[in-house]
């Protein structure tokens, strides 16, 4: 589950950006 959260967190953090 540490890919999903990865991936779930860099998403999330460029779409913030």
């Amino acid at each position: 589950m540490v890919c999903i959260g990865g991936i779930l967190y860099i998403v999330r953090k460029k779409e913030k950006v």
